[in-house]
């Protein structure tokens, strides 16, 4: 009879113990002093409150946890998910709110890959209906391999709800590679500066596409200052045979500079290596032009300009 009792006070004491080792889990304040996780302040039901977002750190676990707030700064444990970090895959980054939002998301989840690529994963979570849900996740990634500069942002739809115990299983994950540039949208690198970019292209062989060059020019639009460097990228893309590339930046510095006697050669001879003589003829005839009406030295010009302008 006394083991008996000396059994069940273990039982009791391991059972309390457990309990509020439980409900600990559920009071947000286990967690404010807790190394492995942060927290962030969001309203995510939109009540007005700010509320606890709490995560497991990087490499610390993938406790998603919420707490809901009132006016009374008090916090209510309200569901514990998944903040989408993976092992030896995606980890968490951070949490951010979403603000001047059309939609019913409240906030977004980075992550990153933990290794060689740089991919990210962006996760938007809605609140609905008294609930939470993954509406999508945006994919940004490049290829090394091919053109390191070239990043796709792939927003695939996701609808899953947060308390859905097959939340991992039901993760959409990023379009193969086979059809990423038919339904994910392209954007390049460029660097901070266009001496950044021109110096890159000198040394690379994998700077091709009209696109990057017409982005190119809007994020660097040309100017007194960097036509030169414009004009020098156009001759190291006619270097590397990239000749439409070369063409498109060599019309925009004619827009700009349409006196300039070096771009309308090098536009000639592009246009017929392309196969365009009769728009190589005039543009031969518009640098001998030049030539003569700033007085530089005619017997610079190649036997080929007057061959090809006749």
């Amino acid at each position: 009879m006394k083991n008996i009792k000396i059994i069940l006070s273990i039982l009791i004491t391991f059972c309390l113990a457990s309990c509020n080792g439980q409900n600990k889990k559920n009071d947000f304040f286990y967690y404010e002093k807790n190394d492995d996780y942060f927290t962030r302040d969001i309203d995510i039901n939109m009540d007005g409150f700010k509320d606890k977002v709490v995560s497991s750190k990087k490499n610390m676990g993938d406790d998603l946890i919420f707490f809901l707030g009132n006016e009374k700064s008090k916090y209510q444990f309200a569901l514990k998910t998944y903040n989408f970090s993976e092992d030896g895959g995606f980890v968490i980054d951070d949490i951010k709110p979403l603000t001047n939002n059309s939609t019913n998301e409240v906030f977004y989840i980075t992550t990153y890959f933990d290794g060689s690529g740089g991919a990210q994963r962006i996760n938007y979570v809605a609140y609905e209906g008294n609930k939470w849900k993954l509406t999508r996740s945006v994919y940004i990634t490049s290829d090394w391999r091919l053109d390191v500069n070239k990043e796709y942002y792939c927003d695939v739809k996701q609808n899953i709800a947060l308390d859905d115990k097959k939340i991992r299983e039901k993760l959409h994950p990023i379009p193969d590679e086979a059809v990423r540039d038919k339904v994910c949208k392209s954007k390049y690198k460029f660097g901070d500066t266009l001496g950044q970019f021109e110096e890159n292209i000198k040394n690379s062989v994998n700077y091709t596409g009209i696109e990057r060059y017409q982005e190119l020019l809007l994020k660097f639009p040309i100017n007194n200052s960097n036509i030169l460097q414009y004009n020098n990228i156009a001759y190291y893309l006619y270097q590397k045979g990239a000749y439409n590339e070369s063409i498109l930046l060599i019309k925009e510095i004619l827009k700009k500079d349409p006196n300039r006697i070096v771009a309308w050669f090098n536009l000639a001879d592009l246009q017929w290596e392309l196969g365009n003589k009769n728009e190589a003829k005039k543009s031969y005839q518009q640098y001998i032009s030049l030539m003569k009406s700033q007085n530089k030295d005619l017997k610079k010009i190649p036997n080929r300009v007057y061959e090809r302008s006749k």
